[in-house]
């Protein structure tokens, strides 16, 4: 038990463009290439890390350390009301 608590401990915290964590289930978007390529998809764990599925494009999926390494960040995809809520957060109006 005290081994598996210490292996969880050492698990990265990956965090998007903006600063916020990511977890399994976290939608997000990144582009790659010139002209940029838009990739948006579902993050899942595997093996304790981070994958994002990746159809259509080479690979098929792709961790997330392997998408900042090669395309440098990634943006988590919020919810309108999640983006009201982070934009009320810093300006105090969340209808503009």
């Amino acid at each position: 038990e005290r081994m598996e608590v210490m292996e969880k401990s050492k698990r990265r915290i990956y965090k998007d463009e903006d600063g916020t964590p990511v977890k399994a289930g976290d939608t997000i978007r990144f582009s790659y290439g010139i002209p940029p390529v838009p990739v948006t998809g579902t993050l899942f764990e595997r093996d304790g890390k981070l994958i994002m599925p990746t159809p259509g494009h080479n690979p098929p999926e792709a961790t997330i350390g392997s998408i900042i390494y090669h395309c440098g960040f990634f943006t988590l995809v919020r919810t309108k009301e999640e983006s009201d809520a982070l934009r009320a957060k810093f300006t105090g109006d969340a209808t503009t």
